[in-house]
């Protein structure tokens, strides 16, 4: 009677143990990715894990680079919990990109049966599907040509900030570091090509570490396949403008031509757009790689040569699928860069017109960054940048900075002025770097 008993008992923990399984693995699949499923048979998949390293540990070191070597050993000892999803997606044959970092992979076309597996898996905190954004619209400038030949005298916004005299006692940045992720960047405009950690000499560079392209094919947002860079570049190239404008903002410099907070700061970048259209992966890839960025074939990380501080002109619209589920994977990867003392710039929004509360995207909501608002040259807030409430106060920008009319760098030697908290959020990685 006591054998028989045992045997109920076992047999009803199994069953506790399976509809427990089946409800955790429910409860891990985002209701929006389970319709998408239903409807198209393959989705795209973020698979998030719960656990993620204690990093505190890095507060008590003295220097960037003890603290990115710490954070980067703690990251990779917490990724082989992921060992278990990593080997069925092997076993499977199937494609993926591990985000140690983010604490996330990326899967993409995946059918309901690996969705359901993955769902069981030891760890899964969530699996959500993800889609693609854009960067920061760019505000009209009227008669832009009217300022591209302006020189000599530093830009507004320099000389707003007092720029110019900070640089009078010899700080304009040596020694510092910058980083952007964005839509590019040509490396041998003349005010950009010295200030490029890979410069060596005439038209050669070393892009080993300093460079990394995370656009591997084209963005099915654009219609027609004439990238002008093409894909997986090996030294920086821009597909667009807005990646070059934002970094001349932060060190460009040519001599008649002062448009850099940090004219003597050295910048690393990573491409994360295809012509302006970008991807969840694509930019936590951009993240990852300046954590501890790599050698062009993507290994070899070295945590040391991470940038000081990172500019991102670019945000993720909720409509575009990029919601609170996935949220937790931007949280992770930025606390880590501020843990490992990368200081993470982010442009605010502008979406101002539609007025408050509109700092709605991430990265803007991520722990640690620093979110900025863009105003004109009398520091009035921008009418299209975006605001914060009174309600919540920690959804609003954290600074402002000159975003209006602000004369930069563009491609092929040339110079325009553009609008928008893209161009108030390099001010700030500037000056970040002038006070390292």
């Amino acid at each position: 009677m006591l054998e028989i008993t045992r045997r109920f008992a076992f047999f009803f923990l199994l069953v506790a143990l399976a509809f427990t399984s089946v409800v955790h693995a429910q409860s891990t699949i985002d209701p929006i990715l389970s319709a998408t499923l239903s409807e198209n048979g393959v989705a795209d998949l973020l698979v998030m894990f719960e656990s993620f390293p204690d990093l505190e540990g890095a507060k008590v070191l003295e220097t960037k680079e003890e603290k990115g070597r710490f954070v980067f050993e703690a990251l990779q000892q917490n990724a082989r919990q992921h060992q278990v999803v990593l080997s069925e997606l092997d076993r499977r044959g199937i494609a993926y990109q591990h985000f140690a970092a983010a604490n996330a992979v990326y899967v993409p076309q995946a059918d309901a049966n690996l969705v359901s597996s993955l769902a069981t898996k030891t760890n899964v905190f969530r699996i959500s599907q993800i889609a693609e954004w854009r960067m920061h619209e760019i505000e009209a400038v009227a008669n832009p040509n009217e300022l591209e030949s302006r020189g000599v005298e530093p830009e507004w916004g320099l000389r707003y900030m007092g720029v110019p005299e900070v640089w009078a006692e010899g700080i304009r940045g040596a020694g510092a570091t910058v980083g952007g992720q964005d839509t590019g960047y040509d490396w041998t405009h003349p005010a950009l090509q010295r200030k490029y950690r890979g410069f060596r000499q005439g038209d050669t560079a070393i892009h080993d570490y300093n460079w990394h392209d995370a656009v591997h094919d084209q963005s099915p947002l654009n219609s027609d396949s004439l990238n002008p860079c093409g894909f997986d570049v090996r030294y920086p190239c821009d597909d667009g403008s807005h990646g070059t404008h934002t970094m001349g903002t932060m060190v460009g410099s040519d001599g008649a031509n002062r448009v850099g907070v940090a004219p003597d700061a050295n910048w690393v970048a990573c491409r994360s757009m295809e012509r302006g259209w970008g991807r969840p992966q694509s930019y936590l890839e951009c993240f990852e790689w300046f954590l501890a960025p790599t050698d062009l074939n993507g290994e070899n990380p070295r945590p040391e040569l991470a940038p000081d501080v990172i500019a991102n002109s670019w945000y993720c619209p909720e409509l575009e699928g990029c919601d609170t589920s996935t949220y937790p994977a931007f949280d992770n990867i930025t606390t880590a860069l501020r843990a490992a003392g990368v200081v993470v710039v982010v442009s605010a929004g502008n979406d101002g017109r539609n007025g408050c509360n509109t700092v709605n995207r991430i990265p803007a909501q991520s722990p640690g960054v620093i979110a900025v608002a863009a105003h004109d040259s009398l520091g009035d807030i921008a009418n299209f940048s975006s605001r914060g409430t009174d309600v919540a106060p920690l959804n609003g920008p954290d600074i402002t900075a000159p975003g209006v009319a602000v004369r930069s760098t563009t491609p092929d030697s040339s110079y325009r002025a553009f609008s928008g908290t893209s161009m108030a959020g390099p001010h700030v990685a500037g000056l970040v770097a002038v006070i390292i």
